[in-house]
Parts: C-alpha cells; structure tokens; sequence
C-alpha cells in the first residue's frame, strides 16, 4: 500500500512477528511551511517537539538542526538563526521506526504537539522551571523553585525575577523577588524558596494542583518572559519499618 510521507510500498496489514506483537516499522517525512514577519527579527525563536516516535532528524530551509533517538522525551531547537523573516521556511522532520523497541504496537511518527515560541532575548529557558516541596506540613509547606535565565542579548541587564504561587481558586498564595543582573551571552540559575501557609496537598483521591507563575520583569515593571508551571504539594518517604 502506498502511504503518503513514507518509505513505500508498505503493506499495512503486514506483522512483526509473534515475537515482538506490532507492524513492521520504516521511515516518514513531514515538512511544513510558515513565513515569521519581518518585525520580529531581533527575537528568539525555539521549535519544540513535545513527542516524535522516534529517531527525529530535524531540518529547517535545509540545515540541519540534529537527531533526537528517543520516542517518548520533548526537545526543541534555538533556530533564530535560521529563519528568513518576511518569506517562506519549510521545517523538514524525518522519522525512523525500525528495529523491535517498544512490548507493544507504539506507532510512529510525531504523536505530539509541535510549538514554535517567541520571546525576547531575555527570556526563561525552555523547561527552565524546577519546582520541589522539600519540607510538607498541615499549617505549612516549604516549596523551592529553580529557574534558569537566560541573556542572548548583547548587553548585561539588571532585572528581577518574580514568583507567584496561586491556589486553585485563582488566590496569591506566596510571593518572592529575586533581583538579578546577567551578564550578556550568559545564563543563570536562580533559587527562590516560598512558604504556602495551610497547603492542599496532592493525592490520587483530591488532585489539588497550584500554579507557579515565573516573570522576568525590569524597574519599569516591563515583562520580558512569563512561564506558568502546574505542580502538586507532596512528600513520597520509604522507610525501613513500611518500604
């Protein structure tokens, strides 16, 4: 059978095996067009893949950006550079499923959204935000948050580095300003720790969530990046008395 995007001919009711139980893999290209205005250039562009299965090579107006083996992990690529602002771009990804790596029928091919996202040069790494709750109590829990900044611009910058922490019913929780200055072509991990006074904590049974809400502001109060992280207040403990 003749599947578009693919390696054919493939026979879409061919097996494996009785030994690895799904169809027989190959190879899929996608490509997609988009044009960025010229006013945007100056900015930085990422393209993030939240999930190909598997084996990605990534291409943009033909250069290569690189491979990504593993079918269940995001990753993304700074392509600022490789953009034509004011005409067309063609994003080519090649996808290769071949050999017996998955206990079940998995598919192939990008399962995912893919995202292209814009921000200033000052601006939060992708998946720049690490949340922990070291310390959980009744009347108080301790959560810690590390952030990593990131300067492309030309220029060192002086800024600040604000943490909100909102409940589920939309009400500020805990606060924290972290004040900073990054040098240019540079990044920085920053720490901030918060107190959530009578948290609801996470559980299977009550799935209470909080939102971190990460800006990156200047003493005008202008916001070069905002990242919102959902997480859960909870400890996991193994003993030895109950494993």
């Amino acid at each position: 059978e003749d599947i578009p995007g693919t390696d054919s001919p493939l026979d879409s009711n061919a097996v494996g095996g009785i030994d690895i139980g799904y169809f027989v893999g190959g190879t899929g290209w996608y490509r997609k067009k988009f044009t960025i205005p010229s006013e945007l250039n100056g900015k930085r562009f990422n393209i993030n893949f939240e999930g190909v299965y598997m084996n990605a090579d990534i291409w943009l107006n033909g250069e290569y950006l690189g491979n990504h083996p593993y079918g269940y992990t995001s990753f993304w690529y700074d392509i600022s550079e490789n953009l034509i602002f004011g005409e067309e771009n063609i994003v080519a990804v090649k996808v290769r499923n071949e050999g017996k790596n998955s206990r079940w029928y998995s598919g192939s091919g990008i399962y995912r959204h893919v995202w292209l996202s814009v921000t200033e040069p000052l601006y939060i790494a992708p998946w720049g935000t690490y949340i922990t709750t070291p310390e959980v109590s009744n009347p108080l829990a301790q959560v810690d948050v590390k952030t990593k900044v990131v300067n492309d611009s030309d220029k060192s910058m002086e800024v600040a580095l604000v943490t909100i922490i909102i409940d589920q019913k939309g009400e500020e929780t805990a606060k924290v300003e972290t004040k900073m200055q990054i040098e240019a072509a540079s990044s920085l991990e920053i720490s901030q720790n918060l107190a959530v006074r009578s948290p609801e904590l996470w559980s299977p049974e009550s799935p209470n969530l909080y939102t971190a809400v990460t800006e990156i502001i200047d003493s005008d109060s202008q916001v070069f990046d905002k990242v919102e992280t959902t997480f859960g207040i909870r400890t996991i403990e193994f003993t030895v008395e109950k494993g």
